[in-house]
C-alpha cells in the first residue's frame, strides 16, 4: 500500500476519484491496523466499510482516524446494500468540501495509486502453522491413489519436492503437471488434474470458507459472512491455495480486534482444518 495520508488528504483522494469518474475499490488500512474500503462506480461512492461497520456508521469511524495507508483496485465493485443517501450527501458526510479548495500545485494523489484491477492485498501474513498444506496433500493423495494405489504418497512427495512446496497456486499446478505426466494412459492424464482442481476449489470455496465463517460468527456476530466476503475480495475475489487461505485467516483474526480472541479464533480454525485433513 502507499504510505500514510491524513484524513484531509483522503478526502482529496476521494474527490479526485469522484471527479475522474473512476470505478473500483479504495482499500484503506487505518493507523490502528483496521481494514476499510470505499467503493466507487463511475466516481460515485456506493459503499463504505470500516472494520465491521458499514455505511454512515463507517463514515463516522473513518473521520476519527488520523492516518491511512491506501491502495486502489480498478474494476466495478460488488453490489452492496448500505444506508448511504444521495451521492452528494455521501460526499458531504465524508467531508468533501470541508477542507480548503485543492490548489493547482497540490499533488494529485490519484497519480500514486497502483494500477491494475483486482490487485491483491500486500503479503505480510505471519506463519500461522494451520496445516492447510496437509488438507491439500490429502485431497491429491486420495485422487492419485485411485489410479496408482499405494505409491500415491511417495509420488506426491517427489512432485512436491520438485515444485518447491505445495502452499501456492503455481506450486500446486506444477505438482499436478508432474503427477499427470507420470500416469500411464492419456485418459488418466486428462482426468486427474481437473478432478483435483475441482476438489481443491470445492474445499476452499465451500468447506473451508463455511467453516471459517462459522468460527468468525462467534466473535463478530451476524456480520461474519460480510467480513469474510470483504476480505476475500481484497485477495482478488478467490481463494485458490493454502497460502491465500492462510492470509485470509490472518486478516480475519485481525478484524476481531481483541488479541486473545484473535488467537483463540486461529486455534479453533487450526483444529477445524486438522479435522478436514484427517476426515
Amino acid at each position: 500500500m502507499a504510505d500514510g495520508i491524513s484524513y484531509t488528504e483522503l478526502t482529496r483522494l476521494i474527490e479526485q476519484l469522484n471527479q475522474k469518474k473512476r470505478s473500483g475499490t479504495l482499500f484503506l488500512r487505518t493507523d490502528d491496523n483496521h481494514s476499510s474500503m470505499i467503493m466507487f462506480t463511475a466516481g460515485i461512492v456506493t459503499g463504505v466499510t470500516c472494520g465491521l461497520a458499514r455505511g454512515r456508521k463507517a463514515i463516522t469511524l473513518l473521520r476519527q482516524v488520523n492516518q491511512f495507508s491506501f491502495r486502489f483496485a480498478e474494476g466495478k465493485p460488488p453490489p452492496t446494500r448500505q444506508d448511504l443517501t444521495s451521492p452528494e450527501e455521501t460526499l458531504r458526510a465524508l467531508g468533501i468540501g470541508v477542507h480548503e479548495p485543492i490548489m493547482e500545485e497540490a499533488p494529485a494523489l490519484i497519480d500514486d495509486l497502483p494500477a491494475g484491477a483486482g490487485t491483491a492485498a500486500p503479503d505480510d501474513t505471519p506463519d500461522l502453522n494451520l496445516g492447510i498444506d496437509d488438507v491439500i496433500r490429502q485431497l491429491i493423495v486420495e485422487q492419485l491413489a485411485g489410479i496408482v494405489g499405494p505409491a500415491a504418497p511417495v509420488m506426491l512427495e517427489d512432485a512436491e519436492r520438485a515444485a518447491g512446496g505445495i502452499s501456492r497456486s503455481e506450486q500446486i499446478e506444477k505438482i499436478l503437471k508432474i503427477l499427470s505426466d507420470d500416469l500411464d494412459t492419456p485418459e488418466e492424464q486428462s482426468r486427474f488434474a481437473p478432478r483435483v482442481r475441482s476438489r481443491i476449489d470445492g474445499m476452499f470455496t465451500k468447506k473451508a470458507c463455511e467453516m471459517i465463517t462459522g468460527e468468525l460468527l462467534e466473535y463478530v456476530g451476524p456480520a461474519a459472512a460480510n467480513v469474510c466476503g470483504d476480505n476475500i475480495l481484497k485477495l482478488g475475489g478467490h481463494i485458490r491455495s493454502p497460502h491465500q487461505l492462510e492470509r485470509l485467516i490472518a486478516m480475519l483474526a485481525n478484524e476481531i480486534g481483541d488479541e486473545q480472541e484473535s488467537r483463540e479464533f486461529i486455534d479453533r480454525v487450526r483444529e477445524d482444518l486438522h479435522q478436514l485433513s484427517s476426515g
